[in-house]
């Protein structure tokens, strides 16, 4: 374990001390850490390691994207033994690391026995003088059928069903090739596949004359290891393809509506396991094919079937960011409290550093919530209109971010007269997050200065933020509203992603709208317009 040379390309402190302690605790002679993006292909170029374990979205960008600048800059680099870090759940993830060819994902949070099982995997292959790339990738079978499932859930297409099954019945068995057929009446349809070498997509068999027919009409599933000593098998019609052993499984076994064919070109014996998740796909694609056929009969409700999608999509985005930004705190906790419940962590100084980490995770996922909480019940709120102050609503503000303003020596200038109608909650949310906004988003090197007015006009009422931070690039200025975005000159500045989106729900709630450009001070500027009358 001491020649195990381990990169960790991770910006966030906590990660980065859990994964040193990690790999200190196996014994890994060499650990690097690279918070940089723009450092990461360098850092891998000037320490050759084996083993990169590499977040997702490191410096708030693309993982991806990395490992194809580190391709560009030595092609042999193509084999290291990349790992994703992540806890992104979307779906689309699985096909995007098959696409790029990385060793695979870790998903956060994970269990500390699979981080130690991964390195030791490598290590093991060391020392048999074995090449590192030859090292079996980290394979989540349950969490890519999972995956999967929630693919087909989304599928309203025959076509997207085909897509997302053939290469999901190739990947969760490693087959060489695999098929999705529909029956068609008394024939077997071969509606598409993935594999080595052409099969047969396009072409229609009798059900009699071939094996997925078989499965079909004894509605149950089909392992053969040798093609050519089973009577059931058409041997002429494989004979010209790589095809030596397979397996087909059904599509719903009660009334089956077609079948899923996996092929090797070696002699295989397919293990139970292999079957049961090819089953489980079966299973789940019948389902989506039930629904895919529901979408098709709307016809004359196409409206509200696309109005209603978008809202799932919508939702689907949702959960998938936020259980995301929930995993990095959880992973922390989960991995520090491992570490100290399940190994000997002899040092009391190494104790207390985990719990203090354990701790300020917790309190991150708590601020997270409130976040969250706050940005979810805006719209549902039903806004209780009342005449404000504007000094009240400042002296409130200033109020909750004392500490904040107190640690930055930060100096706020403000200029805020008259009144106005509006939620005195959901404002105060708003100008909170901007203030806060302003102070964090201003470069340590630099003592923040933010700037407030807030005035009533004929039209309304207009509330600026101004800071002297790095401000917001035009390409970003609409983008940085929505849910989760956050600009990349904040790409290490802790934050939930939803402070600027609840504005934007604020201000739209109270008739209006709100817009970002750049600040006197060369910072940014927000600025929140709203006409009179008020809803509610």
């Amino acid at each position: 374990m001491a020649d195990v040379r381990v990169l960790v390309a991770e910006d966030d402190p906590s990660q980065q001390l859990l994964s040193r302690r990690l790999l200190e605790h196996v014994g890994v002679g060499s650990v690097r850490v690279v918070a940089d993006p723009e450092a990461f292909v360098d850092t891998v170029l000037d320490g050759d390691p084996h083993v990169i374990l590499l977040d997702l979205h490191l410096g708030a960008g693309d993982g991806f994207a990395l490992v194809e600048r580190l391709r560009d800059a030595d092609p042999s680099l193509g084999d290291r033994r990349v790992v994703l870090v992540t806890g992104d759940t979307n779906p689309a993830l699985a096909d995007r690391v098959r696409a790029s060819g990385v060793h695979g994902v870790l998903a956060k949070p994970f269990l500390v026995d699979d981080f130690v099982a991964m390195i030791e995997e490598q290590a093991r292959h060391l020392a048999s003088d074995d090449e590192l790339d030859q090292v079996p990738a980290v394979h989540q079978p349950e969490a890519r059928i999972v995956d999967v499932i929630r693919q087909l859930a989304d599928a309203a297409s025959m076509d997207e069903i085909a897509e997302i099954v053939r290469h999901a019945a190739r990947d969760l068995t490693g087959a060489d090739g695999a098929t999705f057929i529909l029956r068609d009446g008394d024939q077997c349809h071969y509606v598409d596949e993935d594999a080595i070498a052409p099969l047969w997509k396009g072409h229609r068999f009798p059900l009699e004359a071939c094996v997925s027919g078989w499965a079909m009409l004894n509605r149950q599933a089909v392992t053969i290891s040798n093609i050519y000593a089973d009577d059931r098998v058409p041997h002429d019609a494989y004979r010209p393809t790589f095809v030596r052993s397979m397996v087909m499984v059904p599509i719903r076994t009660a009334e089956p509506v077609g079948a899923i064919g996996n092929y090797w070109a070696t002699a295989h014996v397919a293990t139970d396991d292999e079957v049961a998740v090819l089953q489980a796909l079966a299973d789940s694609t019948a389902v989506a094919i039930e629904n895919a056929r529901l979408y098709g009969a709307l016809g004359s409700a196409h409206d509200d079937a696309v109005e209603l999608r978008s809202a799932n999509n919508q939702l689907r985005d949702f959960v998938y960011a936020v259980a995301h930004d929930v995993r990095g705190p959880l992973s922390t906790i989960q991995g520090f409290a491992d570490l100290l419940y399940g190994h000997d962590v002899a040092d009391p100084e190494d104790a207390t550093a985990a719990l203090r980490e354990i701790r300020e995770s917790a309190r991150n996922l708590s601020s997270y919530l409130a976040d969250l909480l706050a940005f979810a019940t805006a719209d549902g709120r039903t806004l209780q209109s009342e005449l404000l102050s504007f000094n009240e609503l400042m002296d409130d503000a200033t109020t909750r971010l004392r500490e904040p303003i107190r640690s930055r020596h930060a100096e706020l200038i403000v200029d805020a007269t008259g009144e106005l109608w509006a939620d005195r909650v959901l404002l105060g949310q708003a100008l909170q997050n901007l203030i806060a906004n302003a102070i964090n988003y201003t470069p340590t090197d630099r003592d923040p200065v933010v700037r407030v007015t807030m005035r009533a006009a004929d039209h309304g009422w207009t509330l600026e933020v101004a800071d002297n931070g790095a401000g917001v690039p035009v390409a970003e200025r609409t983008s940085i509203f929505d849910p989760f975005r956050r600009g990349s000159t904040g790409a290490r500045t802790a934050g939930t992603g939803l402070g600027l989106a609840l504005c934007r729900r604020v201000a739209e709630r109270h008739g209006g709208r709100i817009t970002v450009d750049d600040a006197p001070d060369g910072g940014a500027r927000f600025r929140v317009v709203v006409p009179n009358g008020v809803p509610g």
